[in-house]
């Protein structure tokens, strides 16, 4: 039966005929109507609605405006009355303007001196758009980020034209000299948009994305899985245009597995992954419903062996461990911190045990894998000093221990520049003066290299104190919360060295491991850019969908 019958509103005056799966019987008029084919996947609903408009043209096929509001509101509120779409529309202009604002201040009272943006495009109903989301942690100790621009971009894509989208954005919201690791996908035209000759900001591939090249490349694609994964697709298949093999599934989960609240069998999507994974879950728990309804419907053409039982087991075990990954890092307050530590546990995850014999070389593949396209990531700096800082993790999940040392040299190195430590170290001999001579700025620069003179050649005396204070970071007991640890270490640092620590700390853990944010905003935007509002011009989606996405931000207050 065509999928049409479930959505249209057409069938609300139509019956398919029992003996005949082809034709249908108005409700109105009692005539019989063709449904074109006799194959349910190639049945159309034209001949019903020429029907309905051609004999029946008092019917209306599209859902009345606004009704449930207006019915939701007579309810609770007789007397209120609801003003013209005119009137709303006129509030979007201003709205947006208030709330831009409101950010905008809420940037300056956060004192955000680190900023990072994440940034992705993204095309619908022939208009492209670039979405950017802006993310820093505030002087509270607080993670914030809202969005800052979904602008139309119907310009070329090019490494050229994207940066100067960012480029324009950081110089409307003033935080061009703040921005410090911009997060994008792996396409190759974004990547070379950081490159280009103007561009100052450094950038950073987003983790989710590289892990899905993995499984796609490595995992999906080995001839065996895909077959199981085939296998999956057509049971999924059959059994959404089955009601018999449906009903019966439903039946056997009652009788073989004692389920009350019963389970339906999940298809993928090409795009995400993810879907694959919880396919062949469903799949697997399924399994004693499955096998019993598929011995009373041999006509499905799908068996199952004993060995492919155990390869779903196998390979659901492999993708729980990407899919766990993936939620860490999709998390509303996740840090780029994550991305070593997860890293190395899916790596550790992959090795092999004696019991992975059907699936040794496939597990051997992917660890190769992970430590090819992630040989370089304990190496990169913003990677490595934020899971070092991240008291949840500290140096526990580094496999070089010459990209560990490297790290703890960046942050002692970044202590340093933050702040001046004149006042912090042992008395400064002055150089002689007369009385009537003035201690002039000249004096004091020789008396810091008199003072430098005495630690000594090999070791300066700030350069020791920053490792005590560093050393007695990495000496505190774990804990959970990365932003709660520091900001209680700020409230009770006693010196500026410390404080300087938390300074690098609220830099390096600003930027999140993903462009998650982005895709959910885009996401935000297809429920918005609907079939039914496919004529919205592409700057009132922008304001639409800024205002949807930022009013929590600002608490509603503007």
């Amino acid at each position: 039966m065509s999928s049409n019958r479930k959505t249209s509103l057409v069938w609300k005056y139509f019956i398919i005929e029992a003996n005949n799966p082809r034709m249908v019987q108005c409700k109105i008029c009692n005539s019989k109507v063709s449904r074109g084919s006799d194959d349910p996947k190639k049945q159309g609903l034209s001949g019903l609605t020429s029907h309905l408009k051609n004999h029946h043209p008092d019917i209306k096929l599209t859902p009345e405006k606004a009704e449930n509001p207006k019915r939701h509101h007579a309810l609770i509120a007789p007397n209120y009355e609801i003003a013209s779409e005119k009137y709303y529309r006129s509030l979007l202009d201003p709205t947006y303007e208030k709330i831009k604002v409101a950010l905008k201040e809420k940037l300056v009272q956060s004192e955000a001196e680190n900023v990072s943006v994440c940034l992705d495009a993204w095309s619908s109903f022939h208009n492209g758009y670039l979405g950017m989301t802006v993310h820093f942690i505030s002087k509270d100790w607080n993670r914030v980020k809202f969005c800052i621009s979904c602008s139309s971009f119907d310009e070329s894509h090019t490494a050229k034209n994207i940066f100067k989208e960012i480029k324009a954005a950081a110089e409307e919201w003033e935080i061009s000299s703040k921005i410090g690791v911009c997060l994008r996908d792996d396409a190759a035209n974004v990547k070379a948009a950081f490159n280009e000759p103007s561009c100052n900001y450094k950038s950073a591939g987003c983790l989710n994305h590289s892990l899905q090249l993995v499984i796609k490349k490595d995992l999906l694609s080995d001839p065996t899985i895909n077959e199981l994964i085939e296998k999956s697709r057509k049971l999924c298949s059959y059994a959404s245009h089955s009601i018999g093999f449906y009903t019966e599934l439903n039946r056997q989960q009652e009788i073989q597995m004692d389920r009350k609240d019963r389970l339906g069998l999940k298809n993928d999507v090409a795009t995400r992954w993810n879907s694959t994974y919880y396919m062949l879950e469903r799949v697997l728990h399924l399994k004693p419903a499955i096998a019993a309804t598929l011995l009373k419907f041999p006509s499905v053409g799908i068996e199952f062996s004993v060995q492919d039982w155990s390869l779903y087991e196998k390979v659901v075990r492999i993708l729980s461990v990407f899919e766990e990954a993936t939620k860490m890092l999709s998390g509303s307050d996740s840090c780029i911190s994550s991305c070593i530590p997860i890293v190395t546990t899916i790596i550790k995850a992959l090795e092999t045990t004696s019991g992975d014999v059907s699936v040794q070389k496939l597990k051997i593949a992917m660890k190769n894998a992970m430590e090819k396209r992630f040989s370089a990531i304990e190496k990169t700096e913003h990677y490595s000093v934020a899971t070092l800082l991240n008291p949840k993790y500290k140096w526990y999940f580094f496999r070089s221990q010459a990209a560990l040392q490297n790290a703890k040299h960046i942050v002692m190195s970044q202590m340093e520049n933050f702040e001046p430590l004149e006042d912090e170290l042992a008395p400064v001999t002055q150089i002689p003066s007369g009385d009537n001579e003035k201690n002039t700025a000249f004096s004091h620069i020789m008396s810091k290299i008199i003072a430098q003179s005495q630690t000594g050649p090999n070791e300066h005396s700030s350069s020791k104190m920053t490792r005590e204070v560093l050393k007695d970071f990495l000496d505190c007991p774990m804990a959970s919360h990365c932003l709660e640890f520091w900001k209680n270490y700020e409230k009770n640092a006693t010196s500026k060295i410390k404080l300087a620590l938390t300074k690098v700390a609220k830099k390096y853990l600003t930027p999140p491991p993903t462009s998650t944010d982005v895709e959910r905003l885009f996401s935000t935007a297809g429920d918005i850019l609907s079939n039914e509002r496919n004529r919205l011009l592409p700057e009132d989606l922008e304001k639409l969908l800024f205002c949807r996405k930022n009013l929590a931000v600002v608490v509603f207050c503007y």
